[in-house]
């Protein structure tokens, strides 16, 4: 780390604009192997802030939100709608930057632990909703036949409630009862620190099937004609078809589906089942190989998976708490207009006269 200090003049983190944050906790991302089992003081004393070179460093941030519609427009000839949206779009790229930077205190903080750098917060001027079908209503308003309907996304914090919000707008397919097809792997042992052969005797394919990976699709997947998923492996640079791609699912065989990319290139492709290699929990000596189409339901995504896109309207579902400030930042900020996020929530985590 300090010859690549000492040989380059200018450094970059994909995570910088969240400014005061990030000099808080000092590149974390470079220090996993500590995460668990050091407190947070140890984490940051270990990170780059000790470097004998980080008194030369000097901190630019990002200040200006290019994404939020008519923040670069020129003030002229505005009518007063205009001119209350642009103030509307400005109030909202100012709450999420102070976030994004762990500045929202003063009233919009409820609670605070210093120690752990836990905290509650107040998002005024967000829509919030309690009611699951009103929070569907919100995203879907004419279900299938929305406007936009790939552009609209489902946010939430952990894999479980992804999970769970892709089945229940699966169900909204019109094409999901007559074209349901159950995918399953094809899971075995691929490497195992096991001569004599007990472990394999105790690991059957029954209980190979009941493993996971975030980066990999699950033993059985459940896909329609008609629904929209993510791609979970780089299929052609040419063609644009990288990780975490969307597309539309046309035709579902035994040996390959035939789904259509959603961008301006709506070339129509084959995906076979590809071979998914990861670890096990009990050692790196355990690795399954699992042999899947590589798709997932894309109706809903995790926080994390967004970073980088831009939706027509958001749904964030906050009924668990975001990880960081982070997290609830790139969340804020995937949509153009500040209108187009709402949040889900629980009844006891909104303030009347507040959502």
């Amino acid at each position: 780390m300090l010859r690549l200090e000492t040989k380059n003049k200018l450094l970059l983190w994909c995570h910088a604009v969240q400014g005061n944050f990030f000099k808080r906790r000092k590149n974390i991302f470079e220090y996993k192997f500590f995460l668990g089992s050091y407190s947070r003081l140890q984490i940051v004393q270990a990170s780059i802030v000790s470097s004998q070179l980080w008194s030369n460093y000097e901190i630019r941030q990002l200040t200006k939100n290019m994404r939020l519609m008519g923040l670069n427009d020129g003030p002229d000839n505005l009518t007063e709608e205009q001119i209350r949206f642009l103030r509307q779009q400005e109030e909202y790229g100012k709450m999420i930057l102070a976030i994004g930077r762990g500045t929202w205190k003063g009233d919009h903080c409820i609670s605070e632990d210093k120690q752990t750098g836990r905290q509650e917060i107040l998002i005024p001027n967000v829509r919030c909703i309690t009611d699951e079908q009103e929070a569907i209503d919100f995203l879907y308003p004419n279900k299938f036949n929305t406007n936009n309907f790939t552009k609209r996304v489902i946010l939430a914090g952990t894999n479980k409630e992804v999970d769970n919000w892709n089945q229940v707008i699966q169900r909204m397919n019109p094409q999901f009862l007559t074209t349901l097809k159950r995918l399953v792997s094809a899971d075995i042992l691929c490497e195992v620190d096991d001569p004599k052969g007990i472990l394999k005797s105790m690991l059957t394919t029954e209980v190979l099937n009941t493993f996971n990976n975030n980066s990999v699709p699950p033993h059985e997947i459940c896909l329609a004609v008609g629904d929209i998923c993510l791609i979970l492996r780089k299929l052609s640079k040419k063609d644009a078809l990288a990780i975490n791609t969307r597309v539309r699912i046309l035709k579902i065989s035994i040996f390959c589906i035939m789904v259509q990319y959603l961008g301006e290139n709506s070339k129509i492709i084959a995906i076979p089942r590809f071979r998914f290699k990861f670890r096990l929990a009990f050692g790196q000596s355990y690795q399954l190989r699992r042999t899947q189409f590589p798709l997932r339901l894309a109706y809903c995504m995790s926080v994390n998976k967004s970073q980088g896109q831009e939706e027509e309207s958001v749904l964030l579902d906050l009924r668990n708490q975001l990880l960081s400030h982070g997290h609830l930042y790139v969340a804020l900020s995937r949509v153009r207009d500040a209108s187009k996020v709402a949040i889900f929530t629980k009844p006891e985590s909104t303030l009347l006269g507040h959502n």
